[in-house]
């Protein structure tokens, strides 16, 4: 469904953003709350255009199966794999669905073009399970015109496995939503794989810092030992935890062993910090609020689960419940087109505003693609583009310092992107997926990566 209605940025938005112009032109992305409409790419090529054709086409000769020559026409191709079955994944498609849309730098329901191609979007079901996933990875790797892919949802989708893929064939996937820390570690990055979802290092630091700041002497963090994002962020958790004196027990979970885990937290109650996706971590929440020892602990969520469907399974009194969930409320320049246009239009085109995590991120992934898209293409006579893979993963790593709409992102050889990261903690019932915008956490804080390696 396309929005009804044409948003377009107030002037006040213009007037905002007119210093980050210059900077971000010069990485060729226009400022999601820029002056204007997003640049078309009316001058497609980079530097001397004769030279970039002649040493482009020299290159791609050679070694055809590392460049794309997109035809008079013919659209530019991006996929998506994203978990199609839940909301953690169906708003960001939403979302990057919008960014084709703002092409024209305009939400109004006609999607824009870029470079003067229209774009498609191919869309696999990742499905936050390997097995699916492989299937909609292969899919999509089938389709020769692939530029780049959105995706995956869940971390177990992607370590090992659509990384691995994507990077072989030299096609840049940039998640909206993996957090896993091993996705971006340098022993087990691959060079294709990039995030504007941040790294739970960091979430798991401000999970921990909250934990300090209410005086919990002592954490359970029930975790999924085969799940990637489930146990690595309840390492992550854990290790920062025990940096600031505040003990910790891991309890793990297995499925259809609830009530295992939920005995084993009993033996000894504390606060809870639960680090499983949903809807598991729905059924553990209700199990800890039945058990008489349980009933009356705080409960601390990640983002997976900082959702109505979790306040729903706990009934009309959760008692003291907490989501980690991100920030928007610390991204002063992008602020107003979040609120006034984004939302907006997202309320437009599917009925309701967002209510999950990561369908800003979502919106800037797509962003950085096609920044990457404007970078590495080269104009060739008649209007065809010549892309060569290598040119756009290069194009993502100059990337730095752009103000998104999810926050400042700058995109690191280790494939992280998201520099700045807000999370709030949020008490329940007044969740963002819950009052929306004006939710105001209860502690929050804005951490980079190198912030916790100098700590």
């Amino acid at each position: 469904m396309g929005g009804a209605g044409r948003v377009r940025h107030p002037r006040a938005h213009r007037l905002l953003a007119a210093g980050l112009v210059a900077t971000a032109a010069l990485l060729g992305i226009v400022p999601v709350p820029g002056a204007g409409a997003p640049d078309a790419g009316a001058a497609v090529e980079r530097g001397d255009p004769a030279g970039d054709r002649s040493a482009a086409e020299t290159r791609c000769r050679r070694k055809p199966s590392r460049c794309l020559r997109i035809g008079v026409g013919e659209p530019i191709v991006i996929g998506t794999l994203l978990d199609q079955t839940q909301p953690l994944g169906r708003e960001p498609l939403v979302s990057v669905q919008l960014a084709v849309d703002y092409l024209d730098g305009a939400f109004d329901g006609v999607d824009g073009s870029l470079l003067g191609h229209p774009v498609v979007l191919i869309n696999g079901n990742e499905g936050c399970d390997r097995n699916v996933s492989r299937l909609a990875q292969e899919e999509l790797l089938s389709e020769p015109a692939l530029v780049a892919v959105v995706g995956t949802t869940c971390s177990s989708a992607a370590l090992g496995q659509a990384d691995v893929a994507f990077s072989a064939a030299r096609i840049p996937i940039v998640s909206p939503s993996n957090t896993a820390p091993a996705l971006t570690d340098p022993e087990t990055h691959e060079r294709y794989y990039f995030r504007v979802a941040w790294n739970d290092t960091i979430q798991g630091a401000v999970m921990a810092n909250f934990a300090a700041f209410r005086g919990w002497p002592g954490l359970t963090v029930i975790a999924q030992p085969d799940d990637p994002y489930s146990s690595q962020l309840a390492e992550a958790v854990a290790a920062q935890a025990r940096r600031r004196q505040v003990g910790v027990r891991t309890v793990p979970w297995v499925a259809g062993e609830t009530a295992t885990a939920i005995a084993a937290a009993a033996t000894d109650p504390r606060p809870i910090v639960l680090t499983l996706l949903p809807p598991q971590c729905r059924d553990v929440a209700a199990a800890i609020r039945r058990d008489p020892a349980l009933a009356g602990v705080p409960i601390l969520v990640s983002e997976a689960c900082g959702d109505t469907a979790f306040l729903q399974a706990l009934g009309a009194d959760p008692g003291e419940v907490y989501a980690a969930v991100p920030d928007t409320r610390g991204a002063n320049e992008t602020r107003a087109f979040y609120t006034e246009a984004f939302v907006p239009a997202f309320t437009n085109r599917v009925g309701t505003g967002p209510t999950v995590a990561f369908h800003a991120q979502a919106f800037d992934a797509a962003q950085l693609i096609f920044s990457a898209i404007r970078r590495a293409a080269v104009g060739q006579p008649g209007g065809e583009l010549l892309i060569e893979r290598k040119r756009m993963r290069d194009a993502l790593l100059r990337i730095s310092g752009y103000p998104g709409v999810s926050g400042v992102v700058a995109c690191s050889p280790s494939g992280d992107c998201a520099d700045q990261v807000a999370i709030g903690v949020y008490r329940a019932p007044a969740w963002p997926a819950v009052v929306g915008t004006g939710a105001v956490p209860v502690f929050g804080q804005s951490l980079t990566l190198g912030d916790l390696e100098s700590s």
